[in-house]
């Protein structure tokens, strides 16, 4: 009986500990009103897959956190902007979705600054130069670029604005050094649902949690973090009345998106590094702005880019790779294709058997739709296959597809069941040819380019480009052509003293066909040649 009394007792206590830590640490996300669409999203305040729902179907607004323009970007940096342009492409391109995007540069900063002593040129130089590089590799990568690009250094007055109405509303202070901080305890003091950690649980006491960005003893709390930075001797330095200096990193994002969407926003997106305390820092800064609960409706935060049994990805590590390095051995849809393979939120994996994986994956998409496309092309009359077979694998798989997106957006789940989709289709066609005349099989190339139709759109929803590496080189190019032109010419050689009327139509097809790509072939006695 007493060791029975002691489990009791040692339960109810524990019970209580968890309780008082769950009901610190638990916040409540309020389900926006307005236009629900099938999508479920996984929300890091609620800690589940919850109803999205856009506050207007015609403008969903989107707000990405950018670059620091410091140094080349890495491919951790390409996996996360990839992910996020597929989540995008699928929300507009499947879902209807009329997404306004705006992402923000930030052009000053700590590391830009030192940047700028080490290599002993302006900081404006360094930002643009850096910037220039981003858009560059972006393009490369085939991410579509946002709506609005928002520069910090053209926007100083919003901040400024921004600051000044915490200051006036006595939830930001000026501290001893001169810079002005966000006050967090009066934030959670004037509203008991303002709560502080709502997307991660920290312990609220531990500057290494807290990952204060200023000296303590500067602060009235830990958790505070800097709003703007008093002036340093040899930075740049704009006025403001609460005394001259520069913005903190949090307050960037915080102002440009009030200034371009307004008071709400349904989607802010980010790698998960952001999560705290930069978004966690953007949204009580923005609550207080404008005196709600909830600015941000939906968080989307992508996972780290890992290599094989190492740490995540990141220019602190000293670990990266570089995008111009990347397309190097690996074409931009191959890598495309290696994000798709791996749920947004989750870490991905870079390695050699990932992006063979994913080429493998990239070739069986391609040879299916070019396969298919020139069988159509050759004989649309008397291609037979079984089209019951084919339709009940095709509504079967856009069943699949169409949950596994609605789903947080699975696309592991869509690429298997298309492949799926792929396998049972050439396995269809193989089998066709000698089973032409069973009473089960009709002429249906309607079905068979029902089935190559879907796999395109899915393709391209997902912004895989089959182009991509394709381009012959002149090199290359000239080769074939000799080839082509010097076997038509021995073609046309025999069937001339053959007197083979079908050879030498062959022949004239080939040099018809030539001429329409803009290449003129002209044959001689002994030698047949071509100029474009």
């Amino acid at each position: 009986m007493r060791t029975l009394h002691l489990r009791n007792k040692n339960y109810l206590k524990l019970s209580k500990q968890l309780y008082k830590y769950t009901t610190k640490c638990i916040s409540t996300w309020k389900q926006p009103s307005g236009y629900e669409t099938p999508v479920k999203i996984y929300n890091c305040v609620a800690k589940t897959q919850v109803p999205f729902i856009v506050s207007n179907k015609h403008l969903v607004s989107w707000y990405t956190c950018g670059p620091t323009v410091y140094d080349d970007a890495h491919i951790g940096h390409a996996s996360c902007y990839m992910r996020l342009d597929i989540l995008q492409r699928i929300m507009r391109y499947h879902f209807g979705l009329n997404i306004v995007s705006t992402m923000n540069i930030t052009d000053i900063d700590d590391k830009i600054i030192a940047r700028s002593h080490g290599k002993k040129v302006p900081v404006n130089d360094i930002s643009k130069e850096y910037e220039k590089s981003f858009w560059e590799d972006m393009d490369a990568l085939r991410i579509s670029r946002p709506d609005k690009v928002l520069r910090v250094t053209e926007n100083m007055h919003l901040i400024v604005e921004f600051i000044s109405k915490l200051l006036n509303v006595n939830l930001a202070y000026k501290g001893p050094d001169g810079s002005v901080y966000f006050d967090v305890k009066q934030y959670e003091a004037i509203n008991e649902s303002n709560k502080y950690g709502k997307m991660q649980n920290i312990a609220r006491d531990d500057p290494e949690q807290i990952k204060t960005d200023g000296k303590v003893k500067n602060k009235k709390n830990v958790e505070d973090f800097a709003l703007w930075k008093a002036a340093k001797p040899g930075e740049p330095t704009w006025e403001a009345h609460f005394g001259p200096g520069r913005p903190g990193w949090h307050i960037e994002c915080s102002s440009m998106a009030t200034s371009f969407y307004g008071k709400t926003i349904d989607i802010h997106a980010g790698g998960i590094d952001l999560r705290f305390p930069h978004h966690e820092n953007e949204e009580a800064q923005s609550c207080a702005y404008h005196n709600c609960n909830q600015w941000v409706n939906y968080w989307l935060h992508v996972g780290h880019l890992h290599l094989p049994n190492a740490a995540k990805m990141s220019k602190s590590l000293k670990n990266t790779i570089s995008i111009r390095d990347l397309l190097q051995s690996c074409d931009a849809t191959t890598f495309r294709m290696a994000c798709l393979l791996t749920n947004y939120k989750h870490n991905m994996e870079f390695s050699q058997e990932h992006l063979q994986l994913a080429n493998s994956h990239v070739k069986s998409f391609k040879n299916f739709i070019t396969n298919v496309t020139s069988l159509v092309r050759k004989d649309a009359v008397g291609i037979t296959v079984n089209s019951d077979v084919l339709l009940t694998e095709l509504t079967k798989t856009i069943e699949i597809v169409e949950s596994a997106l609605c789903k947080d957006f699975d696309t592991p789940g869509v690429i298997k069941a298309v492949e799926s989709l792929i396998s049972t289709s050439n396995k269809v066609i193989n089998t066709s040819a000698s089973t032409n005349n069973s009473e089960n099989k009709h002429n249906s190339i309607a079905a068979l380019l029902a089935v190559v139709n879907y796999v395109q759109n899915i393709t391209e929803t997902f912004g895989l480009d089959f182009q991509d590496g394709e381009k012959v080189s002149d090199g290359a190019f000239v080769e074939v052509m000799d080839l082509l032109v010097n076997f038509r010419h021995q073609l046309r050689t025999v069937s001339l003293v053959r007197k083979d009327k079908e050879g030498l139509a062959l022949c004239d097809d080939i040099r018809n066909e030539c001429k329409k790509l803009g290449i003129t072939l002209k044959d001689n006695a002994k030698i047949s040649t071509w100029n474009k």
